[in-house]
């Protein structure tokens, strides 16, 4: 694009916009982890609950909100743990070789404490921001576990 007269994007120098392009990235590089599990998850649904559903009259976006998402909630709310578990720590190799951290918008708490430790040697300063990581990772976890505990019941009486 930037070979077309009037076209200049700076998509890793420009603040929002690099920022943009490594969520981009880090979404495309979790997306394979993230359909094998929900495949699996389909595939665990027997055929039987597929027709009872059917006998029912329920079809289309009624099946996949009441049938579906129900049953593969635990595979979610896994996957939603798994994914915010990986979205502090797994950028980091995306923002170190495309950008180098050049734009502040992509210097993320795990590519400061790469810098803080190793690029300016203050390994003191390092140590407290990887127990902030770890409070902030450790407090998230807790509260989604907690809130997939609570909606992910699916029992009878």
């Amino acid at each position: 694009l930037q070979a077309l007269p009037g076209w200049s994007f700076e998509w890793l120098t420009s603040g929002p916009l690099a920022f943009a392009v490594i969520c981009l990235a880090t979404i495309w590089k979790m997306l394979g982890f993230n359909l094998i599990f929900i495949l699996g998850a389909f595939s665990g649904i027997p055929e039987s609950i597929d027709d009872a559903a059917k006998i029912d009259g329920v079809g289309g976006l009624k099946m996949l909100a009441r049938v579906y998402i129900p049953l593969i909630a635990p595979t979610l709310a896994f996957l939603v743990i798994m994914n915010t578990v990986y979205s502090f720590f797994l950028p980091y190799p995306i923002i170190d070789i495309m950008t180098s951290g050049s734009p502040e918008t992509t210097h993320l708490l795990i590519y400061e404490l790469y810098e803080t430790g190793i690029a300016q040697r203050d390994t003191g300063l390092a140590a407290a921001q990887s127990i902030v990581l770890f409070v902030i990772v450790g407090a998230l976890m807790t509260g989604q576990l907690v809130l997939s505990e609570q909606s992910s019941y699916v029992g009878g009486a």
